[in-house]
């Protein structure tokens, strides 16, 4: 979800999906967004036969995002480049097993915490291997959620920043 913008990667979730459909028929994806990228986002889905799979949602308010968010089976973060990552805080509190780019401020706010799984940004070979391994162990799944959860509280939380703000 976001600005549909190239730097955003939505591209190449479009080719994850492509890359999965064979072995997951039934997998659906939403992009949440609008921007100047769309319509080519929209052709990128057509020339991999992906537009049935690929859904384009356009702006939707806070609460149906949330709604997105707690009913999918995962979270992608498809960004080449991310400056900061509230999109991934975002995720992780709404309970979605995330799949991020190691990029920016994505890969700082959960690098090394092991609350999502990573995969280098722009690689849509890598991507669909993160979702696959979310779409298919259930424990790996569950423990991504438990290590999201524990990270947003031990860092993100408000007494979490108040603590590190007064030192």
């Amino acid at each position: 979800w976001g600005r549909l913008e190239y730097e955003k990667g939505f591209q190449t979730l479009i080719g994850a999906v492509a890359r999965l459909l064979g072995r997951r028929p039934n997998l659906r994806c939403a992009i949440v967004g609008r921007g100047t990228y769309s319509e080519d986002l929209r052709g990128v889905a057509r020339g991999l036969g992906v537009e049935d799979a690929v859904q384009f949602a356009g702006f939707v308010s806070d609460e149906e995002l949330v709604r997105l968010l707690n009913e999918a089976s995962c979270a992608v973060i498809p960004s080449l480049y991310e400056p900061f990552g509230i999109v991934a805080l975002e995720a992780m509190a709404a309970g979605a097993p995330l799949v991020a780019a190691r990029t920016g401020g994505l890969a700082e706010i959960v690098g090394s915490s092991d609350a999502a799984l990573l995969f280098e940004p722009g690689n849509a070979t890598d991507l669909a291997r993160q979702i696959e391994q979310v779409l298919t162990a259930q424990d790996a799944s569950r423990s991504l959620l438990e290590r999201a959860d524990a990270l947003l509280h031990e860092r993100y939380s408000w007494d979490a920043i108040a603590q590190t703000t007064l030192g």
